[in-house]
């Protein structure tokens, strides 16, 4: 279950990371996922352009999401679409707790996809 005190603004972030990915070319289509469980997620994305979606269709979103995109760095907006959580939550992780690893070449902090990964894997 998505813990986010904010749904519609992760349905948002989401939503804005999948036109990202989309527009980018950062869509894998071709990860071993069922054509059945791709449609599913084009289908919830389409739907949730439209309108706000129930708890399950947003989780069912996220896992797409992650099954997904793959982009070479998110930031923290992008990476709390990618995992699911509000923005606070990575911040926390990434300033407060040290438990998720970023970079700051520039004007924004940048997460690598790798170390969304770990961080996933981890389960923290």
């Amino acid at each position: 279950m998505i813990k986010v005190r904010d749904t519609e603004k992760l349905q948002e972030n989401v939503i804005n990371l999948v036109r990202f990915a989309l527009e980018h070319k950062f869509l894998d289509w071709d990860n071993g996922s069922s054509s059945k469980v791709t449609q599913e997620f084009v289908d919830i994305f389409t739907s949730g352009c439209s309108g706000t979606l129930p708890p399950s269709d947003l989780e069912t979103l996220v896992k797409g999401v992650q099954a997904f995109i793959r982009l070479p760095v998110y930031t923290t907006d992008q990476a709390a679409a990618w995992l699911g959580c509000g923005i606070d939550s990575v911040r926390d992780a990434v300033w407060r707790n040290g438990t998720l690893k970023s970079m700051k070449p520039g004007h924004d902090r940048l997460i690598t996809h790798g170390w969304l990964v770990e961080y996933r894997e981890r389960g923290e």
